[in-house]
């Protein structure tokens, strides 16, 4: 009778992987059962990468089901053959993955880690990273083919699509391969597609693959010899990619049907992104919270330690299955504000009561990603400037102590009627405009009505307007189109009955804006007379903040004398690219983020209206000097791409930062009288 594998312990785990062999078979033909797949074993060294590494390819798959397993059996020189048990799922990808006249070696989690080990799996774990990215291809099986789903047709079409372009993922942008056609990278030609077409794309794209959180590390770290398997058909990951671009970006002026695809495609566009572009961790966990799914909460953090921006991952966090989710997630926060001196990680949090006086399972500050926020992100602001964190993490990890400035208290809240975008409908979508533009206008504060239009414009569309990029994003959209659609849209009455509206161009591409900005949020009025949208928790007497380092302007709550909870992100108006500590921008300059090519990032500038003028310089602290010891070191002419650099900083050495203004510290705001004072959050 065979018996269970017993595995054999790696000789320091931190340094040996288990490679498997799937044993030649041939593939069952005509209905018959497949013949039992037979594997081996092999330990390798995989520490430090000194000598050859093997050759060997990487499986990314979905586990399935642990009901019904199916044995795999392991051929040992040691003992007698043994078997180890996998899901069905697995099961049938070894079946199509194995060769009929030669060997395969492959690198599988399931089998090749002792998932009963907890101290190896946690070891294993930190060295996926490595696993995946040495491997000599990444194959990812995204399951059988399916004459019913019409796979071999979505494979084909994703094919056609993604060899006609390149994509340029840092600046957004693509290009047409075949120059005589250059039409396919043209934003202003229809999409060349059917919904006989699409249909089938939509269908792949369903698979629970692309719903896994484990999935985005293993295709990230991939190299471009990475293929999509399905069934015995395949397509490069490159091509996939920039297929899936190339769907997403294309404009679309109708609601329904076609938004559910758009759902899916932004979903896999974001996967896309991160492969070829360092996206912020925040941004990651905050998209895989609301899509991805893992039976293991922890995993949403372990899944991403090795991917996102490599100036995020200076933190000493490592998979460990000895702690609780809640010390997961509060180590990997504090990690992140001390080693980046960034508040992002505070966007992704979300008050989940009205009240906030019951216990949290966590801190406020701490995001819980077990609990997506259904808003989509605000956090490509600049409402601090370019101030860093002063944060102080208290001896308990409870308390948070931060520097910011008091701006605003709210006297007015109403929730939004948005749907999400699968879910639009134009008449619904008009009347929800309608409503946030009549509780913004209410006369609380005098304004002209031009003001309160562009006000309410900026704010329903979070102010993410194509002049605010440089170069321009294809797939943003002009605020003056914008502020057209919306006139149109307060205008109304439409026709129902199944008469058919005749929709303004662009108007996809602004209801998109609209949603990401306002749907899952709340309207809300202050005393100071500002408007905005914010967390659906907000509620009477919650403050607005402007915290240094931070990003976006942030809802908290008073609880005790000095102690306050973080209820969530917010937009407002009056608040953003640094007004709240700098005072607002003279009316002729706007903020814009600005592509540093050398650096092959984004860097904060603005731009001159009346001239084309652009500078590194905010205008606001023209003439003010920079503090005793510092100095600017310019990089380009105009001034974008810059450090500032101090001197001796301790005594020994020089001090660079490429982010920080030291103008923008608490102690040189105060200078200049701002009222920057201390937030305990809890």
């Amino acid at each position: 009778m065979r018996q269970r594998y017993p595995y054999q312990p790696l000789q320091g785990p931190e340094h040996q992987i288990r490679l498997l062999t799937i044993l030649p078979g041939e593939f069952p033909l005509g209905g018959q059962d497949a013949t039992p797949i037979e594997i081996q074993f092999q330990t390798i060294s995989f520490g430090d990468f000194q000598g050859p590494v093997p050759k060997y390819e990487a499986l990314s798959y979905v586990w399935g089901e642990d009901r019904s397993p199916d044995p795999v059996l392991v051929k040992s020189e040691a003992s007698e053959q043994s078997f180890i048990e996998v899901t069905q799922n697995l099961a049938t990808a070894l079946v199509y993955l194995r060769h009929a006249t030669v060997p395969r070696v492959l690198w599988i989690d399931a089998l090749c880690v002792n998932q009963m080990d907890i101290n190896e799996r946690s070891s294993q774990v930190s060295r996926m990273a490595n696993i995946y990215r040495k491997a000599d291809r990444v194959v990812v099986w995204l399951g059988p083919e399916s004459v019913e789903d019409c796979s071999a047709q979505a494979l084909s079409t994703l094919r056609d699509i993604g060899s006609r372009m390149e994509v340029n993922w840092e600046l957004r942008n693509m290009r047409a391969t075949d120059q005589e056609d250059s039409s396919w990278a043209d934003l202003n030609v229809p999409l060349r597609l059917h919904s006989r077409q699409l249909e089938p794309v939509l269908k792949l794209l369903s698979r629970s693959w692309f719903e896994r959180v484990w999935v985005q590390q293993e295709i990230i770290l991939a190299t471009n010899t990475a293929v999509l398997v399905c069934g015995h058909d395949s397509i490069m990951r490159q091509h996939f990619t920039n297929a899936i671009y190339y769907l997403d970006v294309k404009p679309r002026n109708s609601l329904g049907e076609e938004a559910m695809f758009r759902e899916r495609l932004a979903l896999t566009n974001k996967m896309a992104t991160n492969m070829y572009a360092s996206e912020k961790y925040v941004d990651i966990l905050r998209d895989q919270a609301k899509t991805l799914k893992c039976l293991d909460a922890r995993d949403r953090v372990f899944a991403i330690l090795n991917i996102g921006n490599p100036f995020e991952r200076r933190g000493n966090i490592e998979a460990d299955y000895s702690k609780t989710t809640e010390d997961v997630y509060r180590d990997f926060t504090i990690s992140q504000i001390i080693n980046s001196n960034k508040l992002d990680f505070l966007t992704a949090c979300e008050l989940q009561n009205n009240h906030g006086v019951l216990p949290q399972p966590i801190p406020s500050w701490v995001p819980d990603w077990r609990r997506p926020v259904l808003a989509e992100s605000l956090c490509h602001q600049h409402a601090s400037g370019q101030s860093v964190a002063a944060a102080r993490i208290h001896s308990n990890g409870e308390q948070l102590s931060l520097m910011g400035v008091k701006c605003a208290t709210v006297t007015r809240t109403q929730l939004t009627s948005f749907r999400e975008l699968s879910k639009a409908d134009m008449i619904e979508f008009a009347s929800s405009v309608k409503q946030c533009f009549q509780f913004w206008t209410f006369p609380e504060k005098e304004m002209s009505r031009e003001n309160a239009h562009d006000a309410c414009l900026r704010t329903l569309c979070g102010d993410l307007f194509s002049h605010h990029w440089r170069p321009q994003f294809p797939e943003g959209v002009d605020v003056n189109v914008c502020s057209t659609i919306l006139d149109w849209v307060l205008m109304g009455p439409y026709k129902e009955n199944n008469q058919r509206i005749r929709l303004p161009t662009k108007i996809g591409v602004f209801i998109g804006h609209v949603i990401r900005a306002c749907y899952g949020r709340a309207c809300f009025t202050t005393m100071e007379g500002y408007i905005g949208v914010g967390p659906t928790s907000t509620k009477i007497g919650d403050i607005i903040c402007v915290l240094l380092g931070c990003a976006v302007p942030l809802v908290l709550r008073p609880i005790r004398e000095g102690k306050f909870s973080v209820v969530g992100e917010c937009y407002c108006d009056e608040l953003m690219n640094g007004a709240a500590l700098l005072g607002p921008l003279p009316k002729e300059v706007d903020f814009v983020h600005t592509w540093v090519q050398e650096r092959g990032v984004y860097r904060p500038a603005y731009i001159n209206r009346r001239n084309g003028k652009v500078q590194g310089e905010d205008p606001r602290l023209a003439g003010h000097a920079l503090p005793p010891g510092w100095r600017i070191e310019e990089h380009s002419e105009d001034g974008v791409n810059r450090s500032f650099v101090e001197e001796n900083h301790n005594g020994t050495e020089k001090r660079w930062a490429d982010w920080e203004d030291p103008r923008m510290r608490a102690e040189e705001l105060r200078k200049r009288g701002v009222d920057v004072v201390s937030f305990d959050l809890i």
